[in-house]
């Protein structure tokens, strides 16, 4: 087995052949067929075989190939390696904008979402009560015997009136003191 790995030299075996003796010259005939006729007739018209060792499979192992560079081609794989290095940092801070990108446009969609969601609802409130309900900041005006609320900023004599309330003379009174 030592003398294999030694001949072998760390090569790989077939995957695809099975269990069989593979000998030098059989191995040479698959390739190219020869032929063992000797050129001078005289002698006995053919060469006689010589006797070759015969190999016989008997499984398989991984084994390690070592590849060793030279000083250029080191350097370049070096360059290689500091350009792959720089395209990689480029690519990470495009994937950042990208994220960066969506996460806006995603904020800017849900905001649209929630406003929509808002405005379906008070829609839907005015369609099914008949009426509209909304808050409004009023600068309120009192007189003798009601107190009238108008929209900040609004003129009091040309304002819109939102609410009037009438006082009673208790509150009338209380005032007073």
């Amino acid at each position: 087995m030592s003398e294999e790995i030694i001949e072998n030299n760390g090569a790989v075996e077939n995957p695809t052949a099975s269990n069989e003796t593979v000998t030098p010259e059989t191995q040479a005939q698959e390739q190219q067929p020869q032929t063992n006729t000797d050129p001078n007739p005289e002698k006995g018209g053919q060469k006689e075989e010589e006797k070759k060792p015969s190999y016989t499979k008997i499984g398989r192992e991984i084994r390690q190939k070592v590849t060793f560079y030279k000083d250029d081609a080191r350097n370049a794989l070096a360059r290689e390696v500091s350009e792959s290095t720089q395209s990689r940092k480029a690519k990470i801070v495009q994937k950042q904008e990208l994220i960066e990108k969506f996460n806006r446009d995603l904020a800017a969609i849900e905001a649209e979402i929630k406003a929509l969601e808002t405005e379906i609802i008070t829609k839907s409130e005015i369609a099914v009560t008949g009426e509209k309900r909304e808050d409004v900041l009023c600068d309120v005006y009192q007189t003798e015997n009601e107190i009238i609320y108008i929209p900040e900023g609004s003129d009091f004599e040309k304002g819109e009136v939102i609410a009037r309330s009438q006082r009673t003379p208790e509150q009338q009174k209380e005032e007073e003191k």
